[in-house]
């Protein structure tokens, strides 16, 4: 799936507008929506692997709705796997949505998927956290408005925003994560790897953090037009072997 010259655009300018919400005063406020919207992502794989490999799901919880984390309360399926899951389907959901910022018709089909998967997630899952319930229904509510107003360059600006953010909020979740497990005994996923594994849990923080970051660097490449690190170790070979 490769991106058009209008989806490297849209790329580039949602990493400009990153780092000029990020510079201004009070700008990182119009990416608030960001936070919850990751949490879910990363929760909503927690679950949905857990389905796949046999797992039941009893709900999706979400503190102080989605600021401040989640879980996912899961019995049965495959631990391991279940384990990874919220980490790396957050990095390579990331890396899809800018790998697909050069065709519009599958943003909008995409947001207006999230307007109605959403609110089924809130009532099956969620019904029981009224925090949860107003995020999900809130990130829905603004999926149907930006799926139904935003004119087509507008949504890929938007959308590019979006992705960028989400993998930043991956890569920096994989980082804490390496952090709890080299330096403290916090239970996390990486520890709960470890114990159905000989692989230490700061092993298992590393090599999903490494998974993440090739993840976005996929998406990254693909969105912004860069060249792979064949094409730039042939290049500088090229240069080497010149007299």
């Amino acid at each position: 799936m490769s991106t058009t010259l209008s989806g490297r655009a849209a790329a580039w300018t949602g990493t400009g507008l990153s780092a000029v919400l990020w510079l201004v005063p009070f700008g990182s406020v119009a990416l608030l929506p960001v936070r919850p919207y990751a949490t879910v992502v990363h929760e909503v794989w927690h679950a949905l692997v857990a389905l796949l490999t046999g797992g039941q799901v009893a709900g999706i919880v979400l503190e102080a709705g989605g600021f401040g984390g989640g879980a996912a309360l899961i019995a049965g399926g495959w631990s391991l796997a279940i384990a990874a899951a919220g980490y790396l389907g957050s990095a390579v959901t990331g890396a899809l949505w800018l790998r697909s910022l050069g065709r519009p018709g599958l943003l909008r089909g995409v947001l207006v998927g999230h307007a109605v998967l959403l609110p089924v997630v809130a009532i099956v899952w969620s019904r029981t956290d009224f925090d949860a319930v107003l995020a999900l229904l809130g990130l829905a509510a603004l999926a149907a408005a930006a799926a139904k107003w935003l004119g087509r360059r507008s949504l890929q600006v938007v959308c590019a925003l979006l992705a960028l953010q989400l993998c930043l909020a991956a890569l920096g979740d994989l980082r804490t994560l390496f952090a709890l497990t080299a330096a403290t005994d916090v239970h996390n996923d990486a520890q709960l790897a470890a114990s159905f594994t000989p692989i230490p849990a700061v092993v298992w923080a590393a090599v999903w953090g490494l998974i993440g970051l090739l993840a976005v660097f996929w998406g990254l490449r693909g969105a912004l037009g860069l060249p792979s690190l064949a094409a730039v170790r042939r290049r500088f070979g090229r240069r080497a072997a010149a007299p």
